[in-house]
């Protein structure tokens, strides 16, 4: 490639300057700066990136100027110029380290809304309406007695229920069942006041609930009297490794606030750095794992995962769902869904979803009203 390319690449990435679309700017001058350096190249980098909020990234921009400079003349950068990114990136930084103030102080203060309002300081979004009440669920050492909540085992049904099975007629396994009248459940809660949730997963294959196909492959079971139950024996063709340790649960009351990719904190257009002192915020707020949770917001390893529900569980597989026709209705469709239970890989229970991962069980907000459990999702995220 020539410097004729490269000169091409600048001219554009100067364009898109003055147009004000600092990616643009960024990916044509990228382009320029693989050919040749530059001192005009970088000066177009570190304005891009000053834009973007990058604050390392422009830093050596402007650097790399100064080390051109100081060996061949630059007649297409001009040092006010130059000393005014300098300036704007002092203010970024400045700006940076106030909101890195706040969420820290907001964490002080176990405060989730001051959490919220650090993303956009002086700014109403109406935030607050993201907060969502869970119980977190944790282990105990305390022993349970029949129907109440705990992770594997075996579990407490009634005498004639029948094991779920998934696909070709294999056991599910049994991850956990949840007595909702013993549970410290935040009120006013969807959920029903009493009974027992159940939840089984086809542990052997882990299906990630990605197509439409793998319906079947998780069953999640309400049983509304608590009564005749016995401890249910384990199915001989269970498949190896999918009994999971009996640990009896605790919970705990925990307000949840939104993952950096809610379709809320995207249409902020957070910078950078802020999403990374989010993230860091979340992670200090939900403390140490595993973040086994009811209702709430989830936790995501990948992305957010309301649309893809409402895309496989219409049969649609998401890989070619986002140019669907009815894209508009399906993104309309996936407000509905809401997280019923978040389940973390966990030591302790012997439980490890794909490499380190989560299970997300996801209901649609009408089915939970109506106490219809057969039409849960499952999604599987790991790193």
């Amino acid at each position: 490639m020539s410097s004729t390319q490269a000169e091409a690449h600048y001219q554009q990435a100067v364009l898109w300057r003055q147009k004000g679309d600092a990616q643009a700017a960024l990916d044509e001058i990228t382009k320029a700066i693989a050919i040749e350096n530059q001192a005009e190249y970088y000066f177009e980098r570190a304005w891009a990136q000053v834009v973007l909020a990058d604050v390392e990234e422009a830093e050596k921009s402007l650097e790399m100027i100064a080390a051109i400079s100081n060996h061949r003349p630059c007649p297409r950068v001009q040092e006010t110029n130059v000393a005014s990114l300098w300036r704007e990136l002092a203010l970024l930084k400045g700006r940076i380290k106030s909101q890195a103030t706040l969420f820290k102080q907001a964490l002080e203060d176990q405060d989730p809304e001051a959490i919220l309002t650090a993303l956009t300081p002086g700014e109403d979004h109406g935030l607050s309406n993201l907060l969502r009440a869970s119980l977190r669920l944790h282990g105990s050492s305390a022993y349970g007695a029949m129907g109440q909540s705990k992770f594997g085992g075996q579990p407490d049904l009634p005498s004639d229920f029948d094991w779920p099975e998934g696909h070709d007629g294999v056991p599910l396994a049994f991850l956990c069942q949840l007595n909702l009248a013993a549970l410290n459940i935040p009120k006013p809660s969807p959920l029903p006041a009493s009974g027992l949730l159940y939840f089984f997963y086809e542990a052997k294959e882990q299906p990630w609930g990605f197509e439409p196909e793998d319906k079947g492959q998780w069953k999640v079971i309400y049983i509304a009297k608590q009564v005749g139950l016995w401890g249910k024996d384990i199915p001989e063709d269970l498949p190896e490794g999918c009994l999971f340790a009996p640990i009896f649960l605790k919970s705990q009351v925990e307000v949840t606030l939104p993952d950096g990719s809610d379709e809320g904190i995207c249409a902020l257009g957070l910078s950078q750095p802020v999403k990374e002192i989010y993230t860091d915020a979340l992670e200090n707020w939900y403390g140490k794992e595993p973040w086994h949770r009811l209702l709430g917001n989830p936790q995501p390893i990948q992305a957010a995962m309301q649309i893809e529900c409402e895309m496989v569980a219409n049969g649609i597989d998401p890989a070619s769902g986002y140019n669907h026709p009815n894209i508009a209705s399906i993104a309309s469709g996936a407000q509905q869904w809401r997280l019923l239970l978040q389940l973390d890989s966990d030591a302790e229970t012997g439980m490890t979803w794909g490499d380190g991962g989560r299970l997300y069980f996801w209901i649609r907000q009408q089915d939970l009203k109506i106490r219809n459990f057969d039409d849960v999702w499952l999604i599987l995220q790991c790193y």
